[in-house]
């Protein structure tokens, strides 16, 4: 079991948190699979993404009997690296950051991880894992940024005079390779007598 970093709001000592989100840190392989309960399912919101703008991993199915949850950056749970942070329900909650937090991440109520400001960087897998009494499993999601359609506005502003180039290369080939012909006729030598009818002796 790996141990995680200080967090920036690690309670003191003899606090039982440390000791869950600790626990936290076992790899995902060794947990049970996400369908071993019921109904706990990641959805995210909006379904499309847009770099700057906002993005939340809504958690559902979480159970009341929740002690502690963590999220990481990843496919996998347990490294220290790429921890972002953890939350424990109960009469005073209390929220723990880890070394992947970068001050655009919070978790709500029930788990949900919402992060503004998105970058390019905060493309890929996110993993969950949740803790409570004689459970502890992990779910992971994978989030990607939508490529959208170019606005048909800036298609005409590109196209058109795209278009005029293209007609206007085509034209000036056109001239110079009749020119060319043009010119190769007119150079050629007449045969002796070809206009006067003279034939040389």
């Amino acid at each position: 079991m790996g141990t995680l970093p200080a967090s920036r709001n690690r309670p003191g000592p003899d606090s039982a948190w440390m000791v869950l989100i600790l626990a936290a840190s076992i790899p995902s392989s060794c947990l049970q699979p996400a369908q071993a309960r019921d109904g706990l399912t990641i959805r995210r919101e909006p379904a499309t993404l847009d770099v700057g703008g906002d993005m939340t991993l809504v958690v559902l199915g979480i159970d009341q009997t929740l002690l502690v949850c963590s999220w990481y950056r990843g496919a996998e749970a347990g490294i220290a690296a790429k921890w972002i942070l953890s939350y424990a329900p109960s009469a005073t909650p209390q929220k723990f950051y880890g070394p992947a937090h970068t001050g655009r991440e919070t978790v709500g109520p029930t788990c949900s991880l919402h992060i503004t400001g998105l970058r390019g960087t905060d493309a890929g897998s996110y993993t969950l894992t949740v803790q409570g009494p004689g459970y502890n499993q992990a779910i992971s999601m994978s989030v990607s940024f939508s490529a959208r359609p170019v606005p048909w506005f800036l298609a005409v502003v590109v196209g058109v005079p795209l278009a005029v180039l293209v007609c206007v290369a085509l034209l000036v080939t056109f001239i110079v390779c009749k020119r060319r012909r043009g010119s190769g006729t007119s150079n050629l030598i007449e045969p002796p007598g070809e206009r006067t009818g003279i034939v040389p002796k």
